[in-house]
């Protein structure tokens, strides 16, 4: 024992009893504040870590879309507007057509012995019990102009919300090669076996088997053959010709594709669970699709205010706001008096736009930008025109601009973008006239130039829709019916315009 230690316990100790104790308690303390201090230095380096993580993971993610984009462009027939879209595919008569007729309970897609659809495909949409989505009657993948192995570039499966794959009869390398690819880039696939109505009438006539031996033969060999390729899809087999006749037979219109319980045992027994899939599989793609909306508004909202000032002459009012831009003679005036129904913006030769212009549409709040902020900015200098505090952005393009030097300017944010294609008149007459195609090919044509960009895009004429409407209040009114092709997608650009703008506002407060 030291001097000091025998000091303290003969002296100071019995002077004052509570000095041990006190200088125990001293060193408790700071012992505390030691591990605190390492327990926040231990949850900054997680934090630091989990960042990392996550960017990582964005930035991977970032990388798989552009390479998708890159190898596997989005088909210029594919949009999200607001309903998930499943593609129907398979080789060419196994009753891909006959399935959406079953499914719609009407019919809508012609069919026939050989193939009866070719791309763009027809789109049509369907009412599940908790879910509207759209279906693609894809072409069949075995046809001339359609090989197995370009048949997945050409059709775009990747980028749907969910494929199903119809085969019918045997198993067919084409369909074991459709799962496999499709599940290989987490793609939601279901595998329905068509035509059941033959398989069970061919099993009563030469082998005198029941219809339960054929559905479980017929079950059990594509197990096998799913097997091979490592695939767990599920299987429905059914009778889409039995499935639409029995949907016929019913006076009133059902509420959605599934059958009545005294119409879905027999031949269709598996249909309703098969409508079920479907359902389930869009619910659970709108959820993925809404977790990564949210997840990237809150990052937004995190670096909105550190990075980036809102403009002054933008309010703060919690109104969605959609930014209009584009260059010169992009028709950015004329869209925006052809949406309000009068004119509010004045256009002539050159720029007419040389300040923000604010204008209320209804629940939605219009800014047309000045030319300028894309001809004398970069993409990452937008920051100026208060792009990050926009809802969406609707990015005007007309067929006067070089497509890749154009779309150099496109902004860098995480908001909503939308591409409209203006001036389609102009674009769409001389092809018509020089080329012999329709409308709708050309302008099939003009989106497929911007398919690699991955945005929805839509091709519109806003002098088309004056004309067809008769005056340009009446097109504001949306009163008119616009029936002419090459107006075909003004109502659903505006319904998207204004779908993404208050979906945005509600994520981002």
């Amino acid at each position: 024992m030291g001097l000091w230690e025998e000091f303290e316990k003969a002296v100071l100790r019995p002077l004052d009893p509570f000095a041990h104790g006190r200088r125990q308690l001293c060193e408790a303390r700071e012992q505390q504040e030691r591990y605190a201090r390492e327990l926040a230095a231990a949850q900054a380096a997680l934090a630091a870590e989990v960042k990392a993580e996550k960017e990582k993971a964005r930035e991977n993610e970032k990388e798989r879309r552009r390479k998708l984009r890159e190898e596997y462009p989005c088909p210029p027939f594919l949009r999200y507007d607001g309903a998930e879209t499943f593609a129907v595919v398979g080789a060419s008569g196994v009753g891909k057509s006959s399935l959406i007729n079953a499914l719609l309970g009407q019919y809508v897609a012609e069919t026939g012995c050989f193939e009866t659809t070719e791309l763009p495909p027809k789109m049509f949409q369907a009412k599940l019990k908790g879910a509207s989505v759209q279906v693609a009657d894809m072409a069949g993948g075995d046809t001339d102009k359609y090989k197995s192995e370009a048949y997945f570039r050409e059709s775009g499966m990747r980028h749907f919300a969910s494929v199903v794959v119809v085969a019918a009869g045997k198993p067919v390398e084409l369909t074991l090669n459709t799962v496999r690819h499709l599940e290989k880039n987490d793609v939601p696939v279901t595998l329905v076996v068509n035509k059941m109505d033959d398989v069970v009438n061919g099993v009563f006539v030469t082998e005198g088997k029941s219809e339960e031996d054929a559905f479980a033969e017929t079950i059990t060999s594509y197990k096998e053959a799913l097997k091979e390729v490592e695939s767990k899809c599920p299987i429905f087999p059914i009778s889409a010709v039995d499935v639409f006749n029995a949907k016929r037979g019913h006076s009133s219109n059902l509420d959605d594709c599934s059958l009545p319980e005294q119409d879905s045992n027999s031949i269709n027994r598996y249909w309703n669970s098969f409508c079920e899939r479907l359902e389930e599989t869009a619910k659970a793609m709108a959820r993925v699709r809404q977790e990564m909306k949210e997840a990237v508004a809150a990052d937004h909202k995190k670096e909105q205010g550190k990075r980036f000032p809102r403009p002054p002459y933008l309010p703060d009012d919690g109104v969605p706001t959609i930014a209009i831009m584009g260059e010169f003679g992009d028709g950015k005036s004329t869209f925006v008096n052809t949406i309000l129904g009068k004119e509010v913006s004045t256009w002539r030769d050159g720029e007419t736009t040389v300040r923000p212009e604010i204008y209320e549409w209804e629940d939605v709040r219009l800014v047309l930008l000045p030319g300028e902020c894309i001809a004398n900015s970069k993409a990452e200098d937008y920051s100026r025109w208060g792009i990050h505090y926009y809802d969406s952005v609707l990015y005007l393009r007309s067929g006067v601009h070089n497509i890749d030097t154009s779309m150099k300017h496109l902004p860098q944010t995480d908001i909503p973008i939308l591409m409209v294609l203006t001036k389609a008149d102009s674009m769409v007459k001389p092809q018509i006239v020089q080329r012999n195609l329709t409308t709708e090919e050309v302008m099939m044509e003009w989106r497929g130039k911007y398919s690699k960009y991955n945005l929805p895009t839509y091709c519109i004429s806003a002098v088309e829709v004056q004309e067809e409407c008769g005056s340009l209040q009446a097109a504001g009114s949306r009163k008119t019916a616009l029936n002419r092709p090459i107006n075909k997608d003004w109502i659903p650009l505006l319904q998207a315009m204004k779908r993404e703008a208050i979906s945005w506002r509600k994520l981002v407060g």
